[in-house]
C-alpha cells in the first residue's frame, strides 16, 4: 500500500477548489492516507459522479487513514492518476460519502507521484452524476441571501421593499409583487452579476448583520 503524508482535506458532499475554503469548514489534518492511481478513465468518472467500490477495497484501506491526534478515519484514500487527484471517504456499504480536493502543492506532488506508482484495477458501480455548482461560494451565498429575503418580503407583503429592490435591480417600476418575484427570480438563474452583488449590499446594509 502507497500512503501520502502530512497533507490537509476539506471533505464536503461536493468538493471546493482549495482556495474556496474558510474558516467554517471542517478542515482535516491528516498524517497518513492510502493513495492509490486508477486509470484516467475511471478518475474521470470518479470525479463527476457518486459511486460504490466493493468490499475488497474497503479492506484495503480500512481504518488506514491516520488524521491528527492519532484518530482514524474507517474508509478514505487518495485517488489518482498523473492528471489529477481527489481524496474520498466511502461508508461501510461503499458508497462514496464525502470527497475533497487538494491544495495546490499537494495536488503537483501526488501527480509527480504517480508516475512512480503501479496502476490499481478498480472497478466502480455509477449510482448518479454529481451536481457540480461553477460558481464561487461567496456568488452562491450571494444569491442565496438574496434568494431568502425576497421569500420574505413576499411572505410578509412588503411591497415597498419589493418594489424598491426591484427598481434597483432593473432600473423600472412594477406594482405587481408576483411578477417582480418571478422576474427576479429567473434573473438569480444567470451567471452571478454586478446588479446582484449591489442588491446583496442592500440587504446587508439594511439588516447590518448578514
Amino acid at each position: 500500500m502507497n500512503y501520502y503524508y502530512e497533507i490537509k482535506l476539506n471533505f464536503n458532499d461536493i468538493p471546493y477548489s482549495f482556495y474556496e475554503w474558510n474558516n467554517n469548514d471542517r478542515i482535516e489534518i491528516i498524517k497518513k492516507i492510502p493513495l492509490i492511481k486508477v486509470k484516467s478513465s475511471i478518475l474521470k468518472n470518479i470525479i463527476s459522479n457518486n459511486f460504490k467500490v466493493n468490499n475488497e477495497v474497503l479492506d484495503m484501506i480500512k481504518y488506514k487513514t491516520l488524521c491528527k491526534g492519532n484518530l482514524k478515519i474507517k474508509y478514505s484514500c487518495i485517488l489518482c492518476d498523473t492528471k489529477n487527484c481527489i481524496a474520498l471517504e466511502f461508508d461501510e456499504n461503499g458508497y462514496s460519502i464525502a470527497r475533497s480536493n487538494l491544495m495546490l502543492e499537494d495536488d503537483n506532488n501526488i501527480c509527480e507521484i504517480s508516475y512512480t506508482l503501479k496502476e490499481t484495477e478498480l472497478k466502480i458501480q455509477k449510482i448518479n452524476k454529481i451536481k457540480l455548482n461553477n460558481e464561487f461560494r461567496q456568488e452562491t451565498k450571494i444569491k442565496k441571501i438574496i434568494n431568502q429575503e425576497l421569500i420574505e418580503l413576499y411572505k410578509n407583503n412588503d411591497i415597498k421593499k419589493l418594489q424598491y429592490l426591484y427598481l434597483e435591480w432593473f432600473n423600472k417600476k412594477e406594482d405587481n409583487k408576483d411578477v417582480m418575484l418571478k422576474t427576479m427570480f429567473e434573473d438569480l438563474k444567470c451567471e452571478i452579476k454586478k446588479v446582484h452583488y449591489d442588491i446583496y449590499k442592500i440587504i446587508k446594509l439594511s439588516y447590518n448583520k448578514i
